[in-house]
């Protein structure tokens, strides 16, 4: 009996030192190994160079490599699997863009993963607002005129796009909800920009990047920005609220994650090692020179911001009609 009450006094003493631990046997020696970050794009596109500077700064924070891999297709539902079935270890993060994880679970029926249950979220990265620009020949030198106009010829507007879901997609479906026009959707591969210089079509919500050169030629003309603020590289052109149109607030927002069961205290780590990669003076720079917002925030934040983007997509493509893709 005595010996009995011997072992139970240690094994006690033991559970006890476990729970004063609390989390730290997860975070002993983390990472001890790169990290590997998951890209739903092909290298070389608008947001690859960012990627890879961001991941550059996080691998010095947490004293290790964080090593890309760009897994492009099926509009980022290939990267977004691969990261919510990896080891819960903190060794695979994803790159998520907003549209992935709010708009793609309502086009896409037959997704091996919920973006609810099966990621982490660590924090919200950086946002950018889009260029609405039109072609000169279309009779419009404000937003007010555009819509004026584009009311009085329903569907006689082509919008350029990257296709059905895709964020200049959304954001000219959010036009259309705000503002009670209808235009026209059409799909073109490349630089959506580039049909507007054309005249092939008559305005794009287009990236700043894809955009600027043509504003600065004056072939194009910009009449808002769809962020909260006007973009540094642009001053004189006003977002869609400065321009009559309430609650039109569009962006392309970039998030990290990692698979769901993390170890919070790798999920802390991470949070806090990106913060300050987020603050390093060259991300910093970059981010401006392109209408880039650096906007880190908590895993409670990101995931409150999926949760009402996913119910106000919902709505929209509801109203508008927008059936899944499969």
């Amino acid at each position: 009996m005595h010996r009995l009450r011997r072992v139970l006094a240690v094994l006690l003493c033991c559970a006890i030192g476990a729970i004063a631990l609390g989390p730290m046997p997860a975070l002993a020696g983390y990472p001890d190994h790169p990290i590997r970050l998951i890209l739903l794009f092909p290298p070389g596109g608008e947001t690859d160079p960012l990627a890879r500077a961001v991941g550059q700064e996080l691998g010095k924070t947490l004293n290790t490599s964080v090593v890309i891999e760009n897994r492009p297709g099926a509009a980022g539902n290939i990267a977004a699997a691969l990261v919510a079935h990896a080891p819960k270890d903190g060794y695979t993060l994803l790159w998520g863009l907003g549209t992935q994880l709010t708009v793609n679970p309502l086009l896409y029926r037959d997704l091996s993963f919920s973006v609810e249950k099966d990621f982490a979220p660590i924090s919200l990265m950086a946002e950018s607002g889009f260029v609405l620009v039109v072609n000169p020949k279309v009779p419009a030198n404000s937003l007010a005129e555009l819509i004026e106009y584009a009311k009085q010829h329903p569907g006689k507007l082509n919008v350029s796009t990257a296709g059905v879901g895709s964020p200049l997609y959304l954001a000219n479906m959010l036009f259309m909800a705000r503002t009670g026009t209808k235009t026209v959707n059409v799909t073109y591969p490349g630089n959506t920009a580039l049909p507007v210089l054309t005249g092939e079509a008559d305005l794009v919500f287009g990236s700043l990047s894809s955009s600027l050169g043509f504003i600065k030629a004056n072939t194009v003309r910009p009449l808002a920005v769809t962020g909260p603020r006007r973009l540094e590289p642009i001053p004189n052109v006003p977002t869609m609220i400065e321009s009559g149109v309430p609650g039109y607030v569009m962006t392309t927002w970039h998030a990290l994650l990692a698979p769901a069961g993390t170890p919070q205290d790798v999920i802390d780590k991470l949070h806090d090692g990106l913060v300050k990669a987020l603050a390093a003076p060259e991300i910093q720079a970059y981010a401006r020179a392109r209408g880039i917002t650096v906007a880190p925030g908590t895993p409670d934040q990101l995931r409150e911001r999926i949760r009402v983007e996913t119910d106000m997509w919902r709505k929209i493509l509801k109203d508008a009609g927008v059936g899944t893709l499969n």
